[in-house]
């Protein structure tokens, strides 16, 4: 059970570390079109 246990909890910072990247793309995707959109404007 320990090893299963370090297995998780390996695999849940590595989505966190993931999800995170994926944020900030996100976060970046979002001000370009938001920066797009008011020069369009």
């Amino acid at each position: 059970m320990r090893i299963f246990k370090e297995e998780t909890h390996f695999d849940f910072l590595s989505w966190r570390k993931i999800s995170l990247s994926g944020s900030a793309l996100l976060i970046l995707l979002g001000v370009a079109a938001y920066v797009a959109l008011g020069g369009l404007n």
